[in-house]
């Protein structure tokens, strides 16, 4: 059987990963935007399924999901722990092939908030990157491949990488 399942995101998000690996792949899968939208979709029976997060482990809780969790009556059929992996995603530049030189293009770096927090480190290093914080990881990455420009990357998963055709730096 096939079902709708939504998530938070755009294709490529940390939600739509869990998703894919806790129900497989032979399900429609269901772009929302936000996770209140989740829920929405879900008690009106628009979707099967809803994936959201509720605990990082260096965010903490998604207290907003909790929430949503007492303001909807839904039920919780299962739990998917998904390691995250953060990655730099640029469109590719051919003519360079030094991944130091590529990085040394890139002016600004677009993520979800709690992405860019995450990946300070890799920024204390780098004072001539801007971070731009934007809705989601994975809806980051699509912006940055529409962009087409070798000056901005994103933070997103590998398989945002995969989807929107990034190179992952």
């Amino acid at each position: 059987m096939t079902y709708k399942i939504g998530f938070q995101g755009k294709k490529g998000a940390f939600s739509y990963i869990a998703a894919v690996k806790y129900f497989g792949e032979n399900n429609n899968f269901v772009e929302c935007e936000n996770f209140k939208n989740v829920f929405e979709k879900l008690v009106n029976k628009r979707i099967n399924f809803g994936v959201i997060p509720i605990e990082n482990t260096i965010a903490g809780s998604v207290y907003e999901n909790y929430d949503n969790l007492s303001n909807y009556k839904v039920n919780i059929i299962g739990e998917y722990n998904l390691r995250i992996s953060h990655n730099l995603l640029c469109v590719p530049d051919n003519k360079i092939k030094s991944k130091t030189k590529r990085l040394k293009l890139i002016k600004e770096v677009y993520s979800h908030p709690k992405a860019l927090e995450q990946c300070n480190k890799f920024f204390v290093n780098k004072p001539w990157i801007k971070k731009v914080a934007f809705d989601d990881t994975a809806g980051s990455a699509f912006f940055v491949a529409k962009q087409k420009r070798f000056d901005i990357a994103a933070i997103a998963s590998e398989e945002a990488a995969s989807i929107y055709k990034l190179q992952v730096l």
